[in-house]
């Protein structure tokens, strides 16, 4: 482990190639990543990008939409040369919405124009899982939620998910009920044949593969691909207690990934590999917990975009934006979620937010 070192964690930013952005998120991030980032002194930076940073349909067309991403956010993109250049490294991690990032050409597309040259290796795509021994574990999260696990996550070309192909025939010839519910039964089939395809031995090797690139003995990524597997009777047991939940107000939104992340700490604990963090987005609702029965913890880095769903104070205060950081200096770590505040002024605050969670702000002012 490195001494002086500094991680920074945000997801969940759902930069589409159509520009739109209630909350002025890319302008956000990029004042995010001068003020902050390029303005530490740490030896060693990570800025981790934790799953759905884009929102892309896809397949043969996610390198032309990286590209579109671009083209409409250049300031975004020229931040992300300099943190390359003043040797930040970005980490790209895979969520549900841009899964296809670690296509080969995809990949390629984005870490020329974050600014990669020749022989380095600072603008970095996982498809699953960052992990540092010692130090922390993390994913997106969407692997431990039934409507969108993609059990073969390894394998480029995403298989249908239910939530997928029920948002897919809202319109059109498919608004009948009936063909909506025949679509995400099709779905839900799909996924239990390839939790079967994931237990063969081709599968596994490319686990295997995974893990050496992770870091990660292979014994426990195998028995971490097998965490959260899909089943159809609970997951839409889970679905029907959630809506039932709702309508009596008493939803607890992302419930399912801190019982996920205890699994996860288990299953490492188990391999001899378990790590003090763990952190996940999806959820869009940032929160700091203890994960059960350890002295670890579970970090989630909430949301960037307008679709906030927890009810800590960026719910109300659109100018908060969650951040999960992880500092090293010397013998001591330290990690924490805070928010940060931002306005298109370009002005920075340092007064702490109220929170449920009680979370501080971070705290920056502009250098004059």
């Amino acid at each position: 482990m490195k001494t002086d070192t500094r991680w920074w964690f945000v997801s969940d930013l759902h930069l589409g190639p159509d520009g739109r952005e209630p909350r002025g998120t890319a302008a956000a991030i990029t004042d995010f990543l001068a003020a902050v980032v390029l303005a530490d002194h740490s030896p060693t930076r990570h800025v981790v990008l934790l799953g759905d940073t884009f929102d892309l349909s896809g397949q043969d067309a996610c390198a032309a939409e990286i590209e579109a991403v671009a083209d409409r956010r250049p300031e975004l993109f020229g931040a992300f040369r300099t943190c390359v250049a003043e040797e930040v490294t970005l980490h790209f991690v895979c969520g549900n919405h841009d899964a296809d990032l670690s296509r080969e050409q995809a990949r390629a597309s984005l870490a020329r124009l974050a600014g990669r040259g020749e022989g380095d290796d600072r603008v970095r795509v996982h498809p699953w899982i960052l992990y540092a021994p010692g130090l922390f574990y993390a994913e997106h999260g969407h692997q431990h939620h039934a409507v969108h696990r993609q059990p073969t996550i390894l394998v480029t070309g995403a298989i249908p998910t239910p939530l997928a192909a029920w948002i897919e025939h809202r319109g059109g010839s498919g608004q009948h009920p009936l063909a909506r519910t025949g679509a995400v039964l099709r779905a839900a089939g799909a996924v239990r044949k390839a939790e079967k395809v994931a237990l063969r031995e081709p599968y596994a090797r490319r686990i295997d593969d995974e893990a050496a690139r992770i870091g990660l003995p292979p014994d426990a990524l195998r028995a971490l691909a097998q965490v959260s597997r899909f089943r159809l009777v609970p997951a839409a047991a889970a679905v029907a207690g959630r809506v039932l939940a709702r309508s009596v107000g008493r939803d607890r939104q992302g419930a399912y990934l801190e019982s996920a992340a205890a699994e996860v700490h288990r299953t490492l604990s188990e391999h001899g590999c378990a790590v003090p963090r763990y952190l996940f987005g999806h959820t869009h609702r940032a929160l700091l917990r203890a994960v059960e029965a350890s002295d670890s913890c579970y970090l989630n880095t909430g949301t960037w975009s307008a679709d906030v769903r927890g009810r800590g104070p960026d719910l109300a205060d659109p100018a908060l934006f969650p951040v999960a950081t992880i500092g090293i200096r010397g013998p001591q770590v330290r990690g924490w979620v805070r928010y940060w505040r931002w306005s298109p002024h370009r002005q920075w605050q340092g007064r702490s937010p109220s929170s449920e969670n009680s979370f501080p702000s971070l705290t920056t002012k502009r250098q004059r």
